[in-house]
């Protein structure tokens, strides 16, 4: 905990001065300066902290473990191209506000999947799209093999890592507050079913010592492009994975 602490204290010295931006743990005894958190991921958060088992964690996974109640930066999963004429909404019902009309082959960012609905970001707002207007999403999150911890909504985070071996392997660790309500799918990329699990169970995670469900695959796997398929309460988040490197690989998925 000193380390931590140390390494936490030293990215702070090199950090500008940030504005505090408090917002409430989920039992509302403690409050996180998310203004500073959000600093330090964005100018360290790919730093290493920690190896374990050659497995190496980011100071990013630190923070969002530490700070689960701040809100992670968003992050553009697709881009959207609107086959029509259609409505941008201020919420994801046809009964909201139509804030904006946009036409014909406008690209629009998306941020989130829910449902029917496609949250975009449009001139610094966040709005609502009917998925049906939409005649091309494509996969504007690209990961290969390993990378660091990356995000894709608030206080949720994906970080695949690569650990020593020469056996391809894959194995999902889902851990955070909300992890009985995250179910996370791999498919080969083009298939038309995901890939059966051989094992799904609560365990204590060797890292961080904190509760988690690992789910491991045992199916025959080849180097190639992957789809990592992941819901979290109503929203839908998917990333293109592809893997060129074989060796045993451990996916941290957690929702605080």
């Amino acid at each position: 905990m000193r380390k931590i602490c140390l390494i936490i204290m030293i990215a702070f010295m090199g950090t500008a001065a940030v504005a505090q931006d408090w917002a409430a743990g989920a039992d509302g005894s403690v409050d996180y300066n998310c203004e500073l958190v959000d600093a330090l991921v964005n100018d360290y958060g790919d730093q290493p902290y920690l190896r374990r088992d050659g497995i190496v964690h980011t100071l990013a996974e630190l923070l969002v473990e530490a700070a689960p109640s701040c809100s992670a930066q968003e992050t553009i999963l697709h881009t959207a191209n609107v086959a029509e004429d259609a409505s941008l909404y201020d919420c994801a019902d046809a009964a909201c506000d139509v804030v904006e009309q946009v036409g014909a082959d406008v690209i629009l960012d998306v941020i989130a999947v829910d449902g029917d609905w496609l949250t975009v970001r449009r001139g610094g707002r966040t709005l609502y799209l009917p998925g049906d207007v939409v005649d091309k999403l494509s996969f504007e999150m690209r990961i290969k093999d390993s990378t660091p911890t990356f995000q894709v909504h608030a206080g949720c985070f994906v970080s695949p890592s690569l650990g020593p071996g020469r056996e391809l392997s894959i194995g999902f660790l889902i851990a955070g507050n909300r992890r009985e309500q995250v179910t996370v799918e791999l498919w080969r990329a083009g298939g038309d079913s995901p890939l059966p699990f051989a094992s799904r169970e609560e365990i204590i995670a060797p890292h961080t010592l904190a509760p988690g469900i690992e789910q491991l695959y045992n199916v025959e796997l080849s180097l190639g492009e992957y789809v990592i398929d992941m819901r979290a309460a109503d929203h839908r988040y998917q990333i293109a994975w592809e893997i060129t490197r074989a060796g045993p690989y451990r996916v941290d998925v957690g929702c605080a």
